[in-house]
């Protein structure tokens, strides 16, 4: 449907190296009276970083 989706992408590095690379949604979906919004992100971890870092999923569960 259109209007309802933004798609990004962003990497992360640490001086010169690339350790990350990232693919996030949003979606605006009806809900009742109003509107729900959904985001979905997958990432790559590289060069040994293989792990997300401890802080990301408890920043992104505040918003």
């Amino acid at each position: 449907m259109p209007n309802q989706r933004i798609v990004y992408s962003y990497d992360m590095l640490f001086g010169d190296v690339r350790i990350s690379v990232s693919l996030a949604t949003i979606e605006l979906r009806p809900e009742g009276t109003g509107t729900r919004l959904v985001l979905t992100e997958q990432g790559a971890f590289l060069d040994g970083h293989d792990t997300p870092s401890s802080t990301r999923p408890s920043r992104w569960c505040a918003l």
